[in-house]
């Protein structure tokens, strides 16, 4: 089983033994063949007490345990991988393959190639690759997807006759294909083909449906950590179990329902999780 944890999740069991210990959480995974699934977003959000000059090392203990743990780390660039895929797909009238959403190391994840230059170090541990991030100032600037993400749903919200959805996914395909240095003669044609089948670029049309949901409920004034909790969503479809704030949570569960997404494996917390799991 894949298990996705949010990074407060994860500081949660590590830092606060909640709703266990890291040890006997390590046992539970080891033994029942699980792994743990992280991505850029969460190291990063779970090493910016670095930033404070007073908290070094509890994250440098906990990236230390994290390690001792069985992980898969998400591809930088999984959008463009399902893309690919749906393209090799529609051009020669084959079916959409399940995409390999994951690479092996955190450095993988920082270089949109998943070949840095630091493969060549075959031991290069996941603290000593987050303490390199810190040092070249690496750890900064998360924050700054909140704000203009935030004002670009604030200006969806202000359009008084949104197209469908099925007709906007047209845009945001060329849109996307564009930013990717991909192309396609029929667009419409090849937007259409991935909307219309749950199964084809699941993580795409995950974001894209949840970001919609967020700006139909334009009384909701969003918090900066809900625009960090949504860079997670695109690997739901890949992953067994996945822990989701509160409000994020909400977003999904329409989203996914709405879409054909199974979420029996959508959690608000470990505590969840681990309830399930040990009843």
């Amino acid at each position: 089983m894949k298990i996705y944890l949010d990074s407060k999740d994860v500081i949660d069991i590590f830092q606060n033994d909640h709703p266990c210990s890291a040890s006997v959480f390590q046992k539970y995974v080891v033994e029942g063949g699980h792994e743990i699934v992280l991505s850029s977003y969460t190291i990063v959000e779970i090493s910016a007490p670095l930033l404070d000059p007073f908290t070094h090392g509890n994250v440098m203990i906990l990236l230390n345990e994290l390690e001792k743990f069985p992980i898969l780390y998400v591809h930088p660039d999984l959008r463009g991988l399902e893309l690919k895929e749906a393209l090799h797909a529609f051009s020669s009238k084959g079916e959409y393959q399940p995409v390999n959403p994951f690479v092996m190391r955190f450095d993988q994840t920082l270089d949109l190639s998943a070949n840095p230059e630091t493969l060549r170090f075959l031991n290069y541990s996941l603290t000593e690759i987050v303490w390199d991030v810190y040092a070249t100032g690496g750890l900064k600037g998360l924050e700054t997807f909140a704000k203009p993400m935030k004002a670009l749903i604030s200006k969806d919200r202000k359009i008084a006759r949104p197209p469908s959805l099925a007709s906007h996914f047209t845009k945001v395909i060329e849109r996307n294909l564009r930013d990717d240095g991909l192309s396609c003669s029929e667009v419409k044609s090849f937007a259409n083909w991935i909307y219309t089948n749950p199964h084809r670029c699941p993580g795409i049309k995950l974001s894209y449906e949840v970001w919609h949901q967020i700006v139909k409920n334009r009384t909701d004034g969003l918090e900066d950590s809900d625009m960090e909790d949504y860079q997670h969503l695109i690997c739901l479809p890949y992953v067994d179990r996945i822990t989701l704030d509160r409000r994020m949570y909400g977003y999904v569960f329409q989203a996914a329902k709405k879409i054909g997404v199974d979420t029996g494996g959508m959690f608000r917390s470990i505590g969840d999780i681990w309830k399930q799991e040990t009843e």
